[in-house]
């Protein structure tokens, strides 16, 4: 089974955490160039988590002033609970390093996420057509 590509924007009012040499920090570009890519995150999810599966990927788009895709990683797990939904994303290191250097961006992409949501098809064309190039591949 082909896994689902999602778009997971975030800005600066987002709780997306990285973990970086001095501790958890806001997610942010510089935050994720200062990241331990080794070790997963948990996120908060408000969408897509009734049907995201474990293998599915989660591709990064950073909002304003950015406007970049810059990273992405593969869904471990999706928890469910009455105090929210959360994912647990384990990078794609090779590939992130590569989107950090350089990120597909917003023209590329036609629209900004505003939400979690799934990826259409053309989208994931995109986006994989943007590494193709590199050796590393997530969900390819």
């Amino acid at each position: 089974m082909n896994p689902t590509h999602w778009l997971y924007p975030v800005n600066a009012a987002t709780d997306a955490l990285v973990q970086t040499l001095v501790g958890p920090e806001r997610l942010t570009l510089d935050s994720l160039r200062r990241a331990d890519l080794e070790r997963p995150v948990t996120w908060s999810l408000v969408s897509g988590y009734k049907v995201m599966n474990p293998g599915d990927v989660l591709w990064v788009y950073f909002a304003r002033p950015d406007q970049v895709v810059a990273a992405v990683g593969q869904v471990e797990r999706v928890l469910t609970s009455d105090v929210g939904h959360r994912v647990v994303l384990a990078w794609g290191k090779a590939l992130t390093q590569t989107l950090l250097a350089n990120p597909v961006p917003l023209a590329a992409l036609g629209r900004a996420p505003r939400t979690v949501r799934r990826a259409d098809a053309a989208t994931v064309e995109v986006l994989r057509s943007w590494v193709a190039e590199q050796p590393a591949t997530v969900g390819a």
